[in-house]
């Protein structure tokens, strides 16, 4: 049995609130700036491969999440998994807008070349993460909070237990049972899609 006060229940509750208060007083916004700020910065460098164009898309991210904040609810998933999507909703909006510049600068009958697929790839993978972390929401508690702690705080097993209060050994199957629930309800949901060999 899960005790309604651990660490993970905490923190998602803590943050429901810092939600809610947001959204009462745009002042507040500034608690979730801060938790969320490190993670949407670091997949708009992925996605951009420089730092100004990474601080930008942030700050857009930021500001469109500002705006949008409003209509936001709150559905277990952390807060920086909504606005990494809207940080790669930007990249893909400036690389159109971009793509868009460089196709009209081409010379008359001359193909740009392809790049696009590992971009592409890229931005799936931000969006396919984003839409597990909202079927994680589903799972029985026990699931949330063993994923929780070891894909979104990289805790090791031995932390993950004593936080769960079981075994090392239990907290890994516990992670094997989640993972494998996961894979269930995300199949189930049409969100996994098995990957395809490369030639």
């Amino acid at each position: 049995m899960v005790k309604a006060d651990t660490p993970v229940t905490t923190c998602a509750a803590d943050e429901a609130e810092l939600v809610r208060q947001a959204q009462a007083d745009r002042a507040a916004f500034g608690a979730l700036y801060d938790r969320a700020i490190e993670a949407v910065y670091r997949c708009a460098l992925r996605q951009t491969g420089d730092h100004a164009a990474a601080q930008d898309v942030t700050a857009e991210a930021f500001r469109r999440a500002l705006e949008a904040l409003p209509r936001y609810r709150w559905q277990g998933t952390p807060f920086a998994a909504w606005v990494v999507r809207i940080a790669v909703n930007v990249v893909r909006e400036r690389r159109r807008q971009h793509d868009a510049q460089d196709l009209a600068a081409l010379p008359e009958g001359r193909e740009p070349a392809d790049d696009a697929p590992a971009a592409l790839d890229g931005l799936i993978a931000q969006e396919e993460r984003a839409a597990l972390w909202q079927i994680v929401a589903t799972l029985p508690l026990d699931y949330q909070r063993v994923l929780v702690l070891r894909y979104a705080r990289d805790c090791d097993y031995a932390a993950i237990a004593q936080q769960m209060g079981k075994t090392p050994a239990a907290a890994k199957q516990i992670a094997y049972r989640a993972l494998k629930a996961l894979r269930a309800a995300a199949t189930a949901s049409g969100e996994w899609r098995e990957r395809e060999p490369q030639a």
